[in-house]
């Protein structure tokens, strides 16, 4: 068993595989979507720019 070859524990053998993963995954920065590109007013107009846009419609 490699955990004990190795003189580790399980756990630390879990620990290391998961850093492991994270370490060699690709990393996305999230993007928001149209927030810079609005209309200026869109907090004072909110109501009337979810009607526009049929937000919540099926």
């Amino acid at each position: 068993m490699r955990p004990a070859v190795e003189g580790t524990t399980k756990a630390e053998l879990i620990r290391q595989a998961l850093r492991d993963a994270v370490r060699s995954s690709l990393r996305v920065k999230p993007r928001a979507r149209g927030v810079l590109a609005g209309p200026a007013d869109l907090a004072a107009r909110v109501d009337e720019h979810l009607a526009e846009s049929h937000f919540g419609e099926s």
